[in-house]
């Protein structure tokens, strides 16, 4: 009787770490405000308020989770994980962003790029 309630314990256990990939943005516990989804303007900044990219967005998924795709203003394409939780957005892939839902269509937020050692501010725009 032990050894199964042994066994039980041990998983359960195992279950409940998961076997999300790894950097992958957890998803937050609360419904996303609003629908991210489609395609969105952005514009970076670099820390000393020198733009750093600019281009276009897009997420496919759910209002809570998906990915993304990031075409820069030199037509460098990027993708990544995104998780959107009450009105809070992360994004993990080339760079980690955080930021926030203004509205329906707007974002800002900040970012990092880890290998680079830079940081800076974003903001994006719905395309409609």
């Amino acid at each position: 009787m032990k050894r199964i309630a042994l066994l039980a314990a041990l998983a359960l256990l195992l279950a409940a770490c998961g076997g999300g990939a790894a950097g992958a943005p957890a998803v937050p516990a609360d419904a996303p405000a609003f629908d991210i989804t489609g395609e969105w303007a952005y514009e970076m900044y670099a820390a000393d308020g020198n733009q750093w990219d600019a281009g276009t967005i897009t997420f496919s998924g759910s209002a809570s989770s998906g990915t993304y795709t990031q075409i820069n203003i030199y037509a460098i394409e990027y993708s990544g994980e995104y998780a959107v939780g009450g009105s809070t957005l992360q994004l993990s892939g080339y760079l980690n962003w955080q930021g926030a839902f203004g509205d329906a269509d707007t974002l800002t937020g900040t970012w990092v790029d880890d290998q680079n050692d830079q940081t800076g501010t974003f903001s994006a725009t719905r395309n409609n």
